[in-house]
């Protein structure tokens, strides 16, 4: 099993078409076949920004929003720890 670092901008770029990349999209694969991710304890509040930033913006809508928190939310992504 595969244990990888996830970074908010590739998580927030699975939102959004124009943003989407052959790595993300492997990533998005690769988490969504079971293997972990492991995030810095700032990871779901750059997350949470990215997308509040992206529907002010007209980018997307809360209803797309809640089913990309739904989707997520599916994953193994672990918290790091702060020491």
């Amino acid at each position: 099993m595969t244990r990888l670092v996830l970074d908010a901008s590739v998580a927030v770029a699975w939102c959004f078409e124009d943003e989407t990349t052959a790595y993300t999209e492997n990533i998005l694969n690769l988490l969504a076949s079971g293997s972990d991710a492991l995030v810095p304890p700032l990871w779901p509040y750059e997350v949470a920004n990215g997308l509040a930033v992206a529907e002010r913006r007209k980018r997307t809508t809360w209803a797309k929003i809640t089913r990309f928190l739904q989707r997520v939310s599916g994953f193994p992504i672990s918290i790091a720890a702060n020491d």
